[in-house]
This record gives structure tokens, sequence and C-alpha cells, in this order.
């Protein structure tokens, strides 16, 4: 039982089942053993570090992404304080389809 939830957390976390292998046995451990589990290979340390390297390159890219719309928003909104925002939009995209 406990193997499968910490497993399903490391998929979640970017991880791949060949990275999940190197971390043997900690993840058939309660979680919070598994969390402070130190009984990995030295490479562990250099997986998790890469890991953390895409993921953080994923948030970043995803907070580029996000920006577009909150830039959108904030402009649709200043020039129309009274308006509702789902109209605003709306007029926004027959606006940019003619």
């Amino acid at each position: 039982m406990h193997r499968v939830l910490n497993v399903r957390e490391l998929l979640r976390a970017g991880l791949t089942m060949e990275d999940i292998r190197q971390v043997a046995p900690c993840p058939d451990m309660k979680t919070a053993d598994f969390l402070a589990c130190r009984n990995s290979p030295d490479e562990v340390l250099e997986m998790y570090e890469s890991r953390l390297a895409a993921v953080e390159a994923r948030a970043a890219e995803l907070a580029r992404y996000r920006a577009v719309p909150v830039q959108r928003i904030a402009t649709l909104r200043a020039g129309r304080p009274d308006e509702d925002l789902g109209e605003v939009l709306r007029e926004g995209e027959s606006g940019s389809a003619a």
C-alpha cells in the first residue's frame, strides 16, 4: 500500500520508473519515513537535482505563458472597469475575428 502511494507521488513529481528504481527500498516505507529516507546511492541526489531543475524550468515556462492572459485581462479591465470580464473577453474575441 505505501509503495503504491509513494510511487504515484514520485511519478507526479516528474520522476521516471527508472528514477524510482534508484530510490528502492524507500518507496516501501510509510510516507513520513519515506520522505526522510536516506538509504539510497549517491546517484539519487543527482537524479533528484536533475528532476528539480526540469520542474523549475517547466514552472518558469508556465509562468511566461500565464503572463500573457494576465496582462490581457489587466489591459481589458483597465479600459472597462465597470463591465463584466466575461463580456469584455467575448467582445475582444468578436473584434479580433473581424
